[in-house]
């Protein structure tokens, strides 16, 4: 409005816009929490198809101790790490996380698998999909 020779303008829903904003922020970070455990557990599993030998790293498993050892935890929004638990086998003072080195960097006389490392690599692109198709259902 025209008030002597002032113009008046005023904005209407801008709040209720601020608000839907925050919504939505709020609903794309349970999003990427949400695609982030999703593409954990992806790799998770992928790991341990690794180690018992349906991928291309040659089988590291004999009893399954080590390959049931890898789990997941949740270390904050949107981040887990994937990690063999520490077990020992029995008899010995040898952990599952001892063995986890061992194969995957190798030592002077076994060759590495590399079970950690490429599986990340070899599915990176799939596991970035999930995250992305999480937040993308929220938005």
């Amino acid at each position: 409005s025209s008030l002597g020779g002032n113009v008046q303008v005023e904005i209407k829903g801008v709040s209720e816009v601020l608000n839907m904003l925050r919504l939505k922020g709020q609903e794309i970070k349970q999003g990427a929490d949400t695609g982030t455990f999703l593409a954990a557990n992806f790799i998770q599993q992928e790991v341990q198809e690794s180690i018992i030998g349906n991928r291309s790293e040659p089988k590291s498993v004999a009893t399954g101790r080590f390959a049931n050892s890898i789990t997941l935890l949740k270390k904050q929004e949107a981040e887990f790490t994937i990690f063999p638990q520490e077990t020992t086998y029995p008899g010995t003072n040898t952990t599952t996380q001892d063995v986890a080195k061992i194969l995957e960097f190798g030592t002077a006389t076994i060759a590495p698998r590399m079970h950690f490392r490429n599986t990340v690599a070899r599915n990176q692109k799939r596991a970035t999909e999930i995250i992305r198709d999480e937040i993308k259902r929220k938005i």
